[in-house]
């Protein structure tokens, strides 16, 4: 039971491994976009523009810029279109941000957008299997294994991330809880403590004016 429930795991870990996304891009005017990944996961982007020429005939490019959750860049080029792709591994859990924008700009004159393609893949959907099959001779059956095991790997990786991030939520939740308390706490004591006073103040107040008597 515990290996099927592995194996649909494994399925759904692989469909929903590829993010694809259709959208323009203008001069001047940034895309970006945030992918969420554990640590030490393969991220394989590939990228498709049309419209890249201007009114005037000049070629256009492409800037992909990649951060991790740390803010650090991974990733800093120019995509050479109208078809590339760009590949790394994330060394920190969390989100990624991909940014993108054409290289030149226009201060005048109509500004045509581009029709940009993006499709990303994470983790076992990102491998080249194809490659591996050639230079290795795998069979079919070793094909199979070794993509589930890999997307096992993936589940594995993915639940750690997720454990990471339950456990950091959980001691936000009790810190924070752990703070209301002592507030509420001193909250109460300075009004005991005002209450107090006031008392004090007043019946000092009364047997001045006279209007409590003194025993």
């Amino acid at each position: 039971m515990k290996l099927q429930t592995l194996f649909v795991l494994a399925l759904v870990s692989g469909c929903i491994a590829t993010a694809g996304s259709y959208f323009q891009l203008e001069e001047g005017s940034p895309r970006c976009f945030i992918e969420e990944v554990p640590r030490d996961t393969l991220i394989v982007g590939k990228c498709k523009a049309e419209g890249l020429a201007t009114p005037d005939g000049e070629p256009r490019g492409i800037r992909l810029t990649a951060k991790d959750p740390s803010e650090a860049t991974v990733i800093d080029m120019d995509l050479r279109m109208p078809e590339d792709t760009f590949s790394f591994t994330s060394h920190v859990g969390g989100e990624h941000q991909f940014c993108f924008q054409p290289n030149t700009s226009h201060w005048f004159g109509h500004r045509t957008p581009i029709k940009f393609y993006l499709n990303i893949e994470t983790g076992e959907a990102a491998n080249d299997y194809k490659d591996a099959v050639e230079k290795e001779h795998i069979s079919a059956l070793e094909l199979r294994i070794r993509r589930l095991s890999n997307r096992l790997r993936d589940i594995r990786a993915e639940q750690n991330y997720q454990r990471g991030r339950e456990e950091v939520f959980r001691n936000t939740s009790e810190s924070t809880n752990a703070r209301v308390m002592w507030w509420s706490i001193i909250q109460t004591a300075i009004l005991a403590l005002c209450g107090l006073w006031q008392i004090t103040h007043l019946k000092g107040f009364f047997k001045a004016k006279g209007l409590v008597k003194q025993y």
